[in-house]
C-alpha cells in the first residue's frame, strides 16, 4: 500500500469516541463496510452499507 494511500485511509478512520460524539453532524456519511448480514443485523444508526 502506497503512503499516500495509508495516509487517506488514517484519515477516514475515526475512533468510537469521536464518532458518538459526532454521529448527529450534517453532511456526514458513515460507510459500514460490512457484508450483508453484518450490516442487517446491527448498524450504526444512518449507516450506509457498501
Amino acid at each position: 500500500m502506497s503512503a499516500e494511500l495509508e495516509k487517506r485511509r488514517d484519515e477516514a478512520l475515526v475512533s468510537v469516541a469521536w464518532l458518538a460524539d459526532n454521529l448527529d453532524r450534517p453532511g456526514q456519511r458513515i460507510v459500514d463496510m460490512r457484508k450483508g448480514d453484518g450490516y442487517d443485523a446491527a448498524h450504526i444508526p444512518g449507516a450506509v452499507s457498501r
